[in-house]
This record gives C-alpha cells, structure tokens and sequence, in this order.
C-alpha cells in the first residue's frame, strides 16, 4: 500500500506451502506496516457527508478475473465511471485457491457495490443502468468474466 507514491505497508497471503506446513485451515493474510514512513504522511482532513433519508441498494457482481488484476484495479474501474450514488465498493469473498470457480489463470471475485442517493429513492432503471455499465466497465478494461 502506498501513500502518494510512498511505500507504507506491504499486505499479502501465506503461501499455501506455509499454511500447511502450520496447519491452517483457512487462508492467513498478512501485513506488514512501516510505522516511519507513515507517520511522515500529511493527515488527511475529516470529510463529513449528510446521511441520507433515501435507502442504500446492495448490488453483488460475482467475477472470475485474471491473476493479474489487483482489487485496487477493479476499485479504480468502478470509480472511474463516476457513478454518483456509488457510496461503497466491497470485495465479499476471495477465492485465489484453484477450487472451483477460480482456474490457474483465474480467481473470484464477489464484489458489493453499494449505491445511495441523497436526493430520492433510486429507480430500477437507474440501478440497471449502473449494473449494466459496472458489468460493462469490468469485462472491457480488465477482462472480467461475470458469472450467472
């Protein structure tokens, strides 16, 4: 992770190897943070948004992306179509691991977007609209397959 343009931690999973060798069931993150260079990093101004009297609208996309492709890749394409009612973008479930449906080549992805509006109740068309161009997006720029 890095913080304009500076190293400030470094995050990733236990290689299978190691995890078996210690016997763990589940897959084991790990991150290492570099506390100096952190702490020379600006802080960042509170930011206050009003909260909206409108509901929040889940929508989950299941993906089977390249190897290649990062979270911070789909974050960025998602963030690119500047949906405005987009509030949050959550990855679900990871399954890196080759049992089905991730391949060799690829993994899955269960993403959850989360869309608000602060002027009115989204319509089912709008929502459409921004599943169709989020589906669109994904498939095009990072060469997503989205799974039914």
């Amino acid at each position: 992770a890095t913080v304009d343009g500076t190293e400030v931690a470094r995050l990733g999973e236990l290689s299978p190897e190691a995890a078996e060798q210690w016997k763990f069931r589940q897959p084991v993150f790990l991150a290492e943070i570099f506390l100096e260079q952190l702490y020379q990093c600006d802080l960042r101004l509170p930011q206050v948004k009003p909260i909206s009297r409108f509901p929040a609208v889940e929508r989950d996309f299941s993906l089977l992306l390249p190897r290649s492709v990062r979270f911070d890749n789909v974050r960025e394409a998602v963030l690119s179509l500047g949906i405005r009612e987009l509030t949050a973008i959550t990855p679900l479930e990871v399954i890196t691991d080759n049992r089905p449906p991730a391949t060799p080549e690829r993994y899955s992805l269960l993403l959850r977007l989360t869309l608000q509006s602060q002027e009115a109740t989204l319509t089912e068309t709008e929502l459409a609209d921004a599943n169709a161009r989020v589906i669109e997006c994904l498939e095009k720029q990072l060469g997503a397959q989205i799974r039914m």
